[in-house]
């Protein structure tokens, strides 16, 4: 069944020949959620409590581990060299390029 696209239709492929959606079968990247259980998240998602909402964000918040002033000086120096040096490198790429290109055209041309 795999690398067919969903509602082609196929001999041998189920009582109806199609596959996929037609079938009943998720697509990919779909998930079966079962009547009883969709009912359940439904009213979950209706039911939320905005304090609540704000005390859960809350105590998130107060879990993520920020980076030490010395951690963010370091990897900021760290980007600003490597984005010099990739500059460089494809300044020189180009000087290459560019000079290749004329030597040929001005042999050729």
């Amino acid at each position: 069944m795999m690398g067919r696209p969903a509602g082609r239709i196929c001999p041998g492929a189920g009582s109806t020949g199609v596959f996929g959606a037609a079938q009943g079968l998720p697509l990919a990247g779909q998930m079966r959620i079962r009547p009883e259980n969709r009912m359940k998240t439904e009213s979950v998602v209706l039911m939320a409590n905005p304090v609540q909402f704000i005390q859960q964000t809350r105590a998130e918040i107060g879990k993520i581990v920020w980076p030490s002033r010395r951690e963010v000086l370091l990897t900021t120096v760290t980007v600003f060299i490597m984005a010099a040096l990739t500059a460089t490198f494809f300044a020189l790429v180009d000087i290459l390029i560019r000079g290749g290109l004329q030597g040929l055209l001005s042999y050729f041309g």
